[in-house]
C-alpha cells in the first residue's frame, strides 16, 4: 500500500461505529443494503482507496456482483468481508475490533 492510500468501510451503524473507533476515517453507513451499490461504485473506482471493509450482508447482495468482479480484476482496492458482530460476540472475552480485523486479513495487527 503506497503512501496516501486510505482504508474505507461500508456497513451498518454498529459496524461503522466500531471501525471509526479503530481509526478508519473513510466510513459510509448503509441502512439498507440497496444503498450500497452507488457507494461501492464510487469507492472501487477511486485510486486512493487501498482496502474496503464491509459486512457479509453487503458482500452477498446480488446488486454488487458485477462491481465485485470489477474490483477483483484490480490491484486496489482490496475488499475484505468482516465477520458479523454476532459471530465475534460469541467468543467470550473477544475484542470485537481486533477479532474483525484478524478475521478479515488473517493476522493480528494490534
Amino acid at each position: 500500500m503506497s503512501d496516501g492510500m486510505k482504508l474505507a468501510a461500508v456497513g451498518d451503524e454498529e459496524t461503522i461505529t466500531w471501525l471509526r473507533l479503530a481509526g478508519i476515517r473513510e466510513v459510509y453507513q448503509i441502512d439498507d443494503v440497496q444503498e450500497a451499490f452507488p457507494t461501492f461504485k464510487q469507492l472501487i473506482r477511486r485510486k486512493d482507496i487501498a482496502v474496503i471493509f464491509t459486512t457479509p450482508e453487503i458482500m452477498r447482495h446480488e446488486s454488487l456482483a458485477d462491481l465485485l468482479k470489477e474490483a477483483a480484476r484490480q490491484t486496489y482496492p482490496i475488499i475484505l468481508e468482516l465477520p458479523s458482530l454476532e459471530e465475534i460476540e460469541e467468543e467470550e472475552g473477544a475484542d470485537p475490533i481486533r477479532e474483525m480485523v484478524k478475521y478479515a486479513i488473517g493476522v493480528d495487527i494490534f
